[in-house]
């Protein structure tokens, strides 16, 4: 993917158009240029193209692969294991404390985005 799109976005740069029918730009001397990002566009759109057709197979045998029966490990609980405090095991506790943190990180931002950057922009003289 990165050779394909760095390519075109390179050759943009250079002065490619975009949406065109003609890779030469009527032959004109800037198009010669491009010729070497136009190959490294088809061998980068090329190897994306046999990267999607190998992951749609591997996803096509894994989909289609026999199913085998996978016994599901528990752990046995040690007789010496302590139990765990109740307090840790509330999921009330947690989304407080997580609400709190939440407040605590996006307050400031918020209250200073709000207070010194009011809605709009300064008007610009386009000519």
């Amino acid at each position: 993917m990165t050779i394909m799109s760095g390519a075109m976005h390179f050759i943009g740069l250079f002065g490619a158009p975009r949406r065109s029918n003609f890779s030469d730009y009527g032959g004109a001397a800037q198009a010669q240029e491009w010729i070497a990002y136009d190959l490294a566009q088809a061998i980068g759109g090329s190897l994306l193209f046999i990267g999607i057709v190998l992951y749609l197979y591997i996803i096509g045998k894994c989909l289609t692969a026999p199913k085998g029966f996978e016994e599901f490990p528990i752990a046995e609980v040690s007789p010496s294991a302590q139990k765990t405090p109740a307090w840790i095991e509330n999921f009330k506790i947690w989304t407080v404390v997580l609400v709190a943190l939440i407040l605590i990180a996006y307050t400031v931002p918020i209250y200073q985005i709000l207070d010194n950057a009011p809605l709009g922009s300064v008007g610009y003289r386009l000519w």
